[in-house]
Protein backbone atom coordinates (compact mmCIF):
# COMPACT_ATOMS: atom_id res chain seq x y z
CA UNK A 1 0.00 0.00 0.00
CA UNK A 2 3.06 2.26 -0.02
CA UNK A 3 2.34 3.17 -3.65
CA UNK A 4 -1.14 4.44 -2.79
CA UNK A 5 -0.01 6.29 0.32
CA UNK A 6 2.34 8.34 -1.94
CA UNK A 7 -0.60 9.52 -4.09
CA UNK A 8 -1.12 13.28 -3.51
CA UNK A 9 -4.79 13.44 -2.49
CA UNK A 10 -6.37 16.88 -2.78
CA UNK A 11 -8.12 17.42 0.53
CA UNK A 12 -11.52 18.32 -0.90
CA UNK A 13 -14.63 16.46 0.21
CA UNK A 14 -16.19 14.05 -2.32
CA UNK A 15 -13.62 14.76 -5.03
CA UNK A 16 -12.66 11.16 -5.88
CA UNK A 17 -14.22 7.84 -6.79
CA UNK A 18 -12.35 4.55 -6.54
CA UNK A 19 -13.00 1.56 -8.79
CA UNK A 20 -11.70 -1.75 -7.46
CA UNK A 21 -11.92 -4.67 -9.88
CA UNK A 22 -10.56 -8.14 -10.56
CA UNK A 23 -7.11 -8.19 -12.09
CA UNK A 24 -4.56 -10.86 -12.96
CA UNK A 25 -3.20 -13.68 -10.81
CA UNK A 26 -5.35 -13.07 -7.75
CA UNK A 27 -4.70 -9.33 -7.49
CA UNK A 28 -7.21 -6.54 -7.54
CA UNK A 29 -6.73 -3.28 -9.44
CA UNK A 30 -7.69 0.06 -7.89
CA UNK A 31 -8.25 3.09 -10.11
CA UNK A 32 -8.73 6.54 -8.59
CA UNK A 33 -11.02 8.82 -10.59
CA UNK A 34 -10.91 12.60 -10.08
CA UNK A 35 -14.50 13.74 -10.66
CA UNK A 36 -13.47 17.35 -11.32
CA UNK A 37 -10.89 16.35 -13.93
CA UNK A 38 -13.19 13.55 -15.16
CA UNK A 39 -10.33 11.08 -15.57
CA UNK A 40 -8.36 8.33 -13.88
CA UNK A 41 -5.51 10.03 -12.03
CA UNK A 42 -3.91 7.04 -10.30
CA UNK A 43 -4.00 3.26 -10.51
CA UNK A 44 -2.31 0.48 -8.54
CA UNK A 45 -2.43 -3.29 -7.94
CA UNK A 46 -3.60 -4.70 -4.62
CA UNK A 47 -1.55 -7.85 -4.05
CA UNK A 48 -2.10 -8.27 -0.32
CA UNK A 49 -5.87 -8.14 0.11
CA UNK A 50 -5.84 -8.43 3.91
CA UNK A 51 -3.31 -5.61 4.23
CA UNK A 52 -5.47 -3.47 1.94
CA UNK A 53 -8.63 -4.12 4.01
CA UNK A 54 -6.79 -3.28 7.24
CA UNK A 55 -5.40 -0.08 5.65
CA UNK A 56 -8.75 1.25 4.37
CA UNK A 57 -9.28 3.74 7.27
CA UNK A 58 -5.87 5.33 6.72
CA UNK A 59 -5.81 5.21 2.90
CA UNK A 60 -9.30 6.52 2.15
CA UNK A 61 -10.28 9.94 3.44
CA UNK A 62 -13.34 12.18 3.15
CA UNK A 63 -12.01 13.17 -0.27
CA UNK A 64 -13.60 9.93 -1.55
CA UNK A 65 -17.26 10.11 -2.49
CA UNK A 66 -17.64 6.36 -3.10
CA UNK A 67 -15.93 3.10 -3.94
CA UNK A 68 -17.28 0.88 -6.72
CA UNK A 69 -16.41 -2.82 -6.68
CA UNK A 70 -16.36 -5.26 -9.59
CA UNK A 71 -15.18 -8.30 -7.64
CA UNK A 72 -17.83 -10.90 -8.46
CA UNK A 73 -15.21 -13.22 -9.99
CA UNK A 74 -12.63 -12.76 -7.26
CA UNK A 75 -11.73 -16.25 -5.96
CA UNK A 76 -8.64 -15.94 -3.76
CA UNK A 77 -10.67 -15.21 -0.67
CA UNK A 78 -8.61 -16.56 2.21
CA UNK A 79 -9.38 -16.06 5.09
CA UNK A 80 -12.98 -15.51 3.85
CA UNK A 81 -15.29 -18.47 3.23
CA UNK A 82 -16.84 -17.09 0.05
CA UNK A 83 -17.24 -13.99 -2.12
CA UNK A 84 -20.25 -12.76 -0.12
CA UNK A 85 -18.29 -12.76 3.15
CA UNK A 86 -15.42 -10.98 1.41
CA UNK A 87 -17.78 -8.28 0.05
CA UNK A 88 -19.47 -7.84 3.44
CA UNK A 89 -16.06 -7.27 5.06
CA UNK A 90 -15.18 -4.63 2.46
CA UNK A 91 -18.56 -2.92 2.88
CA UNK A 92 -18.21 -2.83 6.69
CA UNK A 93 -14.67 -1.42 6.52
CA UNK A 94 -15.76 1.46 4.27
CA UNK A 95 -18.93 2.03 6.36
CA UNK A 96 -16.67 2.64 9.38
CA UNK A 97 -15.24 5.69 7.62
CA UNK A 98 -18.58 6.69 6.08
CA UNK A 99 -17.69 6.12 2.44
CA UNK A 100 -20.42 4.73 0.18
CA UNK A 101 -19.78 1.37 -1.51
CA UNK A 102 -21.42 -0.07 -4.61
CA UNK A 103 -20.99 -3.66 -5.76
CA UNK A 104 -21.73 -4.32 -9.41
CA UNK A 105 -23.36 -7.60 -10.39
CA UNK A 106 -22.13 -9.59 -13.36
CA UNK A 107 -24.99 -8.23 -15.49
CA UNK A 108 -24.28 -4.62 -14.49
CA UNK A 109 -20.58 -5.16 -15.14
CA UNK A 110 -21.26 -6.50 -18.65
CA UNK A 111 -23.58 -3.60 -19.43
CA UNK A 112 -21.08 -1.03 -18.15
CA UNK A 113 -18.17 -2.60 -20.04
CA UNK A 114 -20.17 -2.79 -23.28
CA UNK A 115 -21.18 0.86 -23.10
CA UNK A 116 -17.71 2.06 -22.09
CA UNK A 117 -15.98 0.01 -24.79
CA UNK A 118 -18.23 1.49 -27.49
CA UNK A 119 -18.08 4.99 -25.90
CA UNK A 120 -21.87 4.95 -26.08
CA UNK A 121 -23.91 7.92 -24.89
CA UNK A 122 -27.66 8.23 -25.02
CA UNK A 123 -30.61 10.45 -24.21
CA UNK A 124 -33.25 10.16 -21.51
CA UNK A 125 -35.83 7.40 -22.20
CA UNK A 126 -33.82 5.81 -25.03
CA UNK A 127 -33.86 2.01 -25.08
CA UNK A 128 -30.92 -0.28 -25.78
CA UNK A 129 -30.73 -4.06 -26.14
CA UNK A 130 -27.88 -6.31 -25.00
CA UNK A 131 -27.60 -9.77 -26.60
CA UNK A 132 -25.61 -12.57 -24.97
CA UNK A 133 -25.31 -16.09 -26.31
CA UNK A 134 -24.08 -19.06 -24.31
CA UNK A 135 -24.04 -22.52 -25.88
CA UNK A 136 -27.55 -22.98 -27.30
CA UNK A 137 -29.30 -20.26 -25.28
CA UNK A 138 -29.51 -16.60 -26.18
CA UNK A 139 -30.57 -13.77 -23.88
CA UNK A 140 -31.83 -10.35 -24.90
CA UNK A 141 -32.09 -7.75 -22.15
CA UNK A 142 -33.70 -4.39 -22.87
CA UNK A 143 -32.76 -1.31 -20.83
CA UNK A 144 -34.19 2.20 -20.69
CA UNK A 145 -32.02 5.17 -19.74
CA UNK A 146 -33.55 7.15 -16.85
CA UNK A 147 -32.39 10.06 -14.68
CA UNK A 148 -31.03 7.41 -12.28
CA UNK A 149 -29.21 5.38 -14.91
CA UNK A 150 -30.22 2.27 -16.85
CA UNK A 151 -33.22 0.21 -15.71
CA UNK A 152 -34.14 -3.24 -17.02
CA UNK A 153 -37.32 -3.22 -19.10
CA UNK A 154 -37.44 -6.84 -20.19
CA UNK A 155 -35.47 -10.04 -20.33
CA UNK A 156 -36.00 -12.67 -23.07
CA UNK A 157 -34.44 -16.09 -23.55
CA UNK A 158 -34.38 -17.77 -26.95
CA UNK A 159 -32.99 -20.90 -28.54
CA UNK A 160 -30.18 -20.14 -30.96
CA UNK A 161 -31.14 -23.23 -32.92
CA UNK A 162 -34.41 -21.54 -33.91
CA UNK A 163 -33.37 -18.19 -35.35
CA UNK A 164 -36.44 -17.36 -37.43
CA UNK A 165 -37.92 -14.97 -34.83
CA UNK A 166 -34.66 -13.51 -33.55
CA UNK A 167 -35.02 -10.15 -35.26
CA UNK A 168 -38.55 -9.73 -33.90
CA UNK A 169 -37.35 -10.57 -30.36
CA UNK A 170 -34.42 -8.16 -30.54
CA UNK A 171 -36.31 -5.26 -32.10
CA UNK A 172 -39.65 -5.57 -30.28
CA UNK A 173 -38.93 -2.51 -28.06
CA UNK A 174 -37.43 -0.48 -30.92
CA UNK A 175 -33.98 -0.01 -29.33
CA UNK A 176 -31.73 2.88 -30.36
CA UNK A 177 -28.74 0.51 -30.17
CA UNK A 178 -28.12 -3.24 -29.99
CA UNK A 179 -24.94 -4.65 -28.39
CA UNK A 180 -23.77 -8.20 -29.00
CA UNK A 181 -21.58 -9.51 -26.17
CA UNK A 182 -19.19 -12.10 -27.50
CA UNK A 183 -18.55 -15.36 -25.71
CA UNK A 184 -16.22 -18.25 -26.50
CA UNK A 185 -19.09 -19.97 -28.27
CA UNK A 186 -18.90 -19.81 -32.08
CA UNK A 187 -22.66 -19.35 -32.20
CA UNK A 188 -22.16 -15.68 -31.33
CA UNK A 189 -20.07 -15.11 -34.45
CA UNK A 190 -22.64 -16.95 -36.54
CA UNK A 191 -25.42 -14.88 -35.02
CA UNK A 192 -23.48 -11.65 -35.63
CA UNK A 193 -22.93 -12.53 -39.31
CA UNK A 194 -26.55 -13.54 -39.85
CA UNK A 195 -27.98 -10.40 -38.29
CA UNK A 196 -25.25 -7.80 -38.82
CA UNK A 197 -27.80 -5.47 -40.39
CA UNK A 198 -29.59 -5.01 -37.03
Amino acid sequence: METFSNFPIINEENRYLALIEDSVEGSLNCSIIDEKADKIVFSFLIDDIQQFINSVPTLFKKSFKAVIFEVFNYHLLSPYQNNHEFCQTLKAKFAEIQIQTYFLTKTEWLLARSLIHKKYTTKLNNIISIIMVSELLGIVTDYIFTRNGYKILSYHKFSVTILKNIQKIILQRNPKAVFLIETKNNTVADLGQKYSEI
